[in-house]
């Protein structure tokens, strides 16, 4: 079962949703913002962070990132964890983009639609 697989993508993004929503109240209980803010807050955040790091993973080149081309450069945690032997069938750059776009853009659409109940 790949990362692209639906019930991967069902997990993950229910997964997101809590961590943001939880978050979320948790920023809008401690600060003085209402809980519908503090929950679209939270869900914009998981949001960027889960499309933006599933991308840089999926696009990193093999080398990794470096700024001289001699040397080894420095890899992200989603190219390490595709070179380990037990997951190096199950995680490709197509699968982390479409993990990326299911995961992170549907966790950021929901935070836009929060947004502009709250508002």
């Amino acid at each position: 079962m790949g990362v692209a697989h639906p019930l991967v993508l069902a997990v993950s993004l229910a997964i997101a949703m809590v961590l943001g929503a939880g978050g979320g109240l948790a920023y809008g209980a401690l600060s003085n913002v209402s809980l519908g803010y503090g929950m679209a807050t939270g869900l914009f955040l998981v949001g960027i962070v889960a499309l933006t790091g599933a991308l840089l993973g999926a696009t990193e080149p093999p080398e990794g990132w470096s700024s001289r081309r001699r040397g080894a450069g420095r890899r992200s945690f989603a190219a390490r964890l595709a070179e380990d032997v037990s997951v190096v069938d199950r995680v490709s750059g197509g699968g982390l983009v479409v993990w990326a776009l299911v995961v992170g853009g549907g966790t950021l659409a929901c935070s836009f639609l929060l947004f502009d109940l709250v508002a």
